[in-house]
């Protein structure tokens, strides 16, 4: 489907749905609109100070089998 008919597909169910309905799916739009700025500045900033450590070596990688296990070994239990 092109985007010409899910345009048209979309003013469709618009303009059939009742107010609850309209109502939702503005909130779904809106909502992904909002989940890409789910990053601070600072914490995208962190990011990418460490993949660039991370690609020159400076900071080590570990798999996920060593994320796992190291996690499992310092768990804090309640």
């Amino acid at each position: 489907m092109n985007s010409a008919a899910i345009r048209q597909e979309l003013h469709h169910i618009i303009v059939v749905a009742d107010d609850a309905e309209v109502e939702a799916m503005y909130n779904i739009m809106r909502g992904s609109n909002i989940s890409s700025e789910k990053y601070t500045p600072a914490d995208l900033t962190e990011f990418y100070d460490r993949l660039e450590k991370y690609t020159k070596g400076d900071m080590p990688g570990y798999s996920v089998e060593e994320a796992h296990s190291y996690v499992r070994a310092n768990r804090k239990t309640k």
